[in-house]
């Protein structure tokens, strides 16, 4: 599978690089992540575009969930790596610490989780996550700043 060569667009997991540079090389080209953070950052982005495929063949075949259904009503909004951590004596495990914002319905939500990540036959895969707060944040006024950090208001980013 190729890269698509549309136009430009930003990545959705936030690094500010272009998505055909960033997340869609793993995501549409099949190249493999090299980093835990490389592949939090590509399921973020295979959430915001409701990619179950890549989600599941990015997940850990012991925790794989048989079925996997993506609420299409949540509007990803932003990611934000906190921390990453390998293992002090697995190279082959990590962590990824992060808090992601959504946007369902009208409230704005945040989701902060400790992403366990283990490599196998030079593949990192999620294996599972601790929640740490999944906490509803506000109602999100047409007129506020956009959540997403673009500096645009809310209505003319991303309200619809």
């Amino acid at each position: 599978m190729t890269i698509s060569t549309h136009h430009k667009r930003p990545c959705p997991c936030g690094s500010k690089n272009d998505y055909n540079q960033c997340c869609g090389r793993y995501i549409e080209a099949d190249e493999l992540p090299q980093y835990p953070e490389q592949l939090m950052r590509s399921r973020y982005t295979a959430y915001a575009s409701n990619n179950a495929e890549y989600l599941k063949k990015t997940w850990h075949r012991r925790t794989r969930p048989a079925q996997l259904q993506l609420d299409t009503e949540i509007n990803w909004l932003s990611l934000e790596i906190i921390d990453t951590q390998n293992d002090q004596t697995d190279d082959n495990v990590a962590w990824v610490k992060f808090t992601a914002k959504f946007k369902h319905g009208a409230c704005l939500q945040s989701l902060h989780e400790l992403s366990h990540f283990l490599r196998e036959n030079d593949q990192w895969f999620y294996v599972d996550g601790k929640i740490f707060q999944q906490a509803l944040m506000k109602k999100i006024s047409r007129n506020s700043s956009c959540p997403c950090g673009s500096g645009k208001k809310f209505k003319h980013c991303c309200l619809n």
